[in-house]
């Protein structure tokens, strides 16, 4: 089996002007970041993930302190070498932010993983057990936008055949309650 000879991470970040700042109730920004991962084996197979959650610095920062512990292993054994990296920073109490970077280096080696084997990544994790994936509308961001108001994401998500829709609340009681009306109105 091929061994993981590199991994590199390049941050990602999309800055919107700050008009169009979108949020929930707790914070609101005007960017979005991750932090693309790529793993290289020993015979030139790369596989591809995403480390998402904050901004791409920090999963580059853990990532550094947790590199060396996957080089030179089999992209198949990233289990039990995550499992390392997890006890021997359990003092750090950095599990998200650390979770987030070795979720990333985890789904780059079952993506080079199955293009070694030549299966589909989710066979390497037991195969289907659906043959179809329901999926949701997830919007309604807080919004200053007159381009992206609450409205206007509601009618967009509503064109669209969601069987679920999934909207931003909790600014205010009041607040929450027009919202879900509005929603009712434009999805049913």
């Amino acid at each position: 089996m091929s061994v993981i000879a590199d991994i590199r991470l390049t941050p990602l970040v999309f800055e919107m002007p700050k008009e169009r700042a979108r949020g929930d109730a707790r914070e609101w920004g005007h960017r979005r970041s991750m932090t693309l991962v790529e793993l290289t084996t020993d015979d030139g197979v790369t596989g591809i993930g995403e480390a998402f959650g904050g901004p791409g610095g920090a999963a580059v920062a853990f990532f550094e302190a947790i590199r060396e512990q996957f080089i030179g292993t089999d992209p198949l054994a990233f289990p039990h070498v995550a499992a390392r990296v997890f006890a021997g920073h359990y003092h750090m109490r950095a599990q998200g932010q650390l979770g987030a970077c070795v979720s990333g280096i985890g789904t780059a080696a079952l993506d080079a993983a199955g293009k070694i084997l030549g299966v589909p990544a989710y066979q390497l994790l037991g195969g289907a057990i659906v043959d179809r994936v329901p999926v949701y509308a997830s919007g309604g961001f807080f919004s200053d936008d007159p381009q992206g108001s609450f409205r206007q994401q509601l009618e967009l998500a509503a064109e669209h055949p969601y069987t679920a829709h999934k909207i931003k609340c909790g600014a205010n009681p009041r607040d929450d309650v027009a919202r879900i009306r509005l929603a009712r109105e434009i999805i049913g």
